[in-house]
């Protein structure tokens, strides 16, 4: 029953409840008579709260006027110029005119102000607003959300903008190498073939060490843009000769790398050239007097045409006295060839495996029913230590959908729901020990540091932070830490997504959008899968948290880490 007037009043109020529903009120009557009065309150009331609302109900009763944006733009307050750029943005189609007031902010002294006029001017493509982007971009590039800003803009203009960061490119700062693969990427995903092979050649041509730190960021991020796009780009097949040649003789490790991701998308041809390169590699794999590096780069070459061939040389090098990355490489590589025989020779040098060897190999029997069912066997006769297996290769195992072969793993590799009563039982005798807070801190970073940050500090923020819990009871605490998968905290939970092409890929789903979900697993990898390419998405009701902790820590060292959380 308020009038205008009254309604009008309110947006000024201290509280938000009585300013949000005067606006809407107003809003929907729409009413001309209130028109002045708003007005007048955009301009000359005290509060900016006031000006704030005036200026957005006036906005959505489509009575605002350019001359309100532009003198809001001009406003004392950050907030108001804050908002007034986004106003300015829903009237730059009609009113052009806007862009030459929002470009005479670019040196505003609130840093909210101009990372809002960055994504706002992403919307307008012109030399001059270009050249205004970079700037507000180089004052604080070390903003990761600067950064999202300035990827925000239509990929048109990534070209130009990834020129100005390599003519700036600082080597001694990440955020510089961050931005040159993410806008790569773009390129990548997004331009011709005479664009994308521009900047290979620029990747690959060999320049000093020092002056060269750019090239992995950038053919890495080609790398992702090429394997993102839904076709080749016409032509890029060409660049093969480039991309072998940078491959086996570049003298930068991670340019090489960058190269075969690329050529693992593309493929290779079938003449000559590719025997000749396989060859080569060959020769390089066995070379004792290359780095490891180099050696282990030319066996993943090797990968991008597995044969059986090359069989008997790969497990010559699956020994203990080989380098460890040169063990990993010939191990991936062996896994590609088709059949059960390679997995049948890691079973039987199973016990001359080192731990991070045996890892690996877990992993490479979780291609196909075949070689799950080997991996199974050797679990249940023992050749195969249950405790070897990761929380996140169990979690695999026992959520595939071949039904039967779940249920398998499930019998073998779930704990019964009895034995978690058992340890939380067992260490109810903890809770009545002192604790220790700095030993406790200790334990926290050996086994709790990998996943959790306290307070948002220490540690790695892929789990919940701890310090929410400081106010719990030691029991409930400790009850979470021993039964992880009895209370999942929202947001945390693991889901399994299997693409189109087969492939599995498990974790939390960190960020979700119309078009994408971005999923993080317990290593920390981030893996940005486009909803297209989703065959299928599912909850795993586990908790992403491994379980077993009590084979880690004694009961003394549980109190001792639940003296520490409950102490920040």
């Amino acid at each position: 029953d308020a009038t205008d007037e009254q309604l009008i009043e309110k947006l000024s109020d201290k509280n938000i409840w009585w300013r949000l529903n005067a606006q809407r009120l107003l809003v929907d009557r729409n009413s001309n008579q209130a028109v002045p009065a708003l007005i007048k309150m955009a301009q000359e009331t005290k509060s900016p709260l006031g000006r704030l609302h005036a200026l957005w109900t006036l906005q959505g009763m489509d009575k605002l006027t350019i001359d309100l944006i532009i003198s809001a733009l001009q406003d004392p307050v950050s907030g108001v110029r804050e908002n007034a750029i986004k106003l300015a943005e829903l009237h730059l189609g009609t009113n052009p005119n806007l862009t030459s007031a929002l470009i005479a902010m670019q040196k505003d002294t609130d840093p909210k102000v101009r990372y809002q006029l960055l994504c706002t001017l992403g919307f307008i493509n012109t030399p001059e607003v270009n050249q205004v982007r970079q700037q507000l971009l180089f004052k604080d590039i070390n903003d990761k959300w600067v950064q999202i800003a300035a990827l925000s803009a239509s990929s048109t203009q990534a070209v130009d903008l990834l020129e100005a960061i390599l003519n700036k490119f600082n080597s001694d700062n990440s955020a510089y190498a961050s931005l040159v693969q993410r806008l790569s990427a773009i390129i990548g995903a997004s331009q011709d073939t005479k664009v994308i092979e521009k900047l290979l050649q620029k990747a690959t041509t060999i320049v000093p060490e020092e002056q060269g730190k750019w090239q992995a960021p950038l053919i890495e991020g080609l790398a992702v843009g090429i394997k993102n796009r839904k076709s080749l780009p016409s032509g890029i097949a060409t660049e093969r000769s480039l991309l072998i040649r940078t491959c086996l003789e570049h003298p930068a490790i991670s340019v090489r790398r960058g190269s075969l991701h690329i050529l693992q998308d593309i493929g290779l041809s079938d003449g000559n050239q590719t025997r000749t390169a396989m060859l080569k590699a060959r020769q390089m794999a066995a070379d004792v007097k290359l780095s490891e590096e180099q050696r282990a780069g030319a066996i993943d070459f090797l990968s991008l045409r597995p044969s059986g061939l090359y069989a008997p040389f790969l497990k010559s090098l699956i020994i203990p006295r080989e380098p460890l990355e040169v063990q990993l490489a010939a191990l991936n590589t062996l896994s590609l060839i088709p059949g059960l025989d390679e997995s049948k020779f890691v079973l039987q040098q199973w016990s001359s495996l080192s731990p991070e060897v045996r890892n690996l190999a877990i992993n490479t029997f979780m291609s196909d029913s075949g070689r799950i069912n080997l991996l199974l066997d050797a679990v249940e006769s023992g050749k195969i230590n249950k405790g070897g297996i990761s929380w996140s290769q169990s979690v695999r195992l026992r959520s595939l959908e071949n039904m039967t072969l779940r249920k398998r793993s499930r019998t073998l590799l779930s704990e019964k729901s009895d034995d978690r009563k058992d340890v939380i039982q067992k260490y109810q005798a903890a809770l009545k020990l002192k604790g220790d807070p700095t030993n406790g801190k200790t334990v926290y970073q050996i086994n709790c540091a990998f996943c959790h940050q306290i307070g948002g500090k220490m540690g790695r923020p892929f789990g919940p932070d701890l310090g929410t819990v400081h106010a719990w009871a030691p029991a409930d605490i400790m009850t979470n830490i021993l039964d992880p998968n009895r209370s999942i905290s929202h947001g945390y939970d693991m889901w399994n997504v299997i693409l189109n092409n087969g492939e599995l890929v498990q974790g939390i789903i960190s960020t979700e959008t119309p078009s994408a979900l971005t999923l993080t697993d317990v290593n920390g990898h981030v893996s940005n899968i486009g909803r297209q390419d989703i065959r299928s998405l599912k909850a795993l009701n586990m908790s992403a948290m491994p379980v077993g902790l009590e084979k880690k820590i004694t009961q003394q060292e549980m109190m001792d880490l639940l003296s520490f959380l409950r102490s920040n």
